[in-house]
């Protein structure tokens, strides 16, 4: 079963899902009435609320015209294996601080990212460099 979340959710145990409203939840088992169990990003079988989502019978159902997931609602806009990935922080313009993930095959930009504050650029640096040596694991 999958379903997509119609609000945000934050967990507040650390077996809970927390997501964004438009998120994609996949294999989920109606375990109890009010609170269900799915998989979301890196999250496996955490519970989650099951008032704040609705059931999904077709997968096709979030691809849009293009063949792009909407997994992430309006903003998706592609993806790419982050395993064959490196991370490089960018020179920072005044109120930006920016990093680019670079192909480690191609040595190209496969996307560059900002943040008005470098303390979240450096989460997100550290977060994605964390998931590429999961990723390089599995």
């Amino acid at each position: 079963l999958t379903v997509k979340a119609i609000d945000d959710y934050k967990a507040r145990r650390p077996d809970e899902l927390t997501f964004r409203c438009s998120a994609i939840i996949t294999n989920v088992n109606k375990v109890e009435e009010d609170w269900w169990r799915g998989n979301y990003g890196d999250q496996i079988q955490g519970w989650f609320p099951s008032g704040i989502v609705t059931e999904i019978n077709d997968i096709d159902a979030v691809v849009d015209g293009s063949g792009l997931g909407l997994l992430l609602g309006d903003i998706f806009e592609g993806q790419f294996d982050l395993r064959n990935n490196k991370i490089q922080i960018s020179s920072s313009k005044p109120g930006f601080f920016a990093f680019s993930i670079i192909s480690s095959i191609t040595d190209t930009k496969v996307v560059e990212l900002a943040s008005e504050d470098q303390n979240e650029m450096l989460s997100w640096v550290e977060n994605i460099k964390n998931t590429i040596d999961r990723l390089r694991q599995s």
